[in-house]
């Protein structure tokens, strides 16, 4: 069983983007990567425990951009 993986490989599992991981990673949504050199990996044991939490916990839709107005 492999121990960490890639955002792309976590991509791939999970049916999310990348950009997606990297967006819910800067905000604290998805559990932070460590780094080996220049690689950057995610531990396969933190996403597996996300997934059981996000079940129970739905993660809230923050709005994004500058608010429109009403005409």
């Amino acid at each position: 069983m492999k121990l960490a993986m890639t955002i792309r490989e976590a991509s791939d599992a999970l049916s999310l983007g990348e950009t997606t991981i990297r967006k819910m990673i800067s905000l604290g949504q998805f559990p932070q990567p460590y780094r080996i050199g220049n690689a950057v990996r995610l531990r396969v044991s933190d996403i597996m425990e996300w997934q059981e939490n996000i079940k129970t916990h739905p993660i809230e839709k923050k709005k994004m951009g500058r608010p429109r107005l009403a005409i």
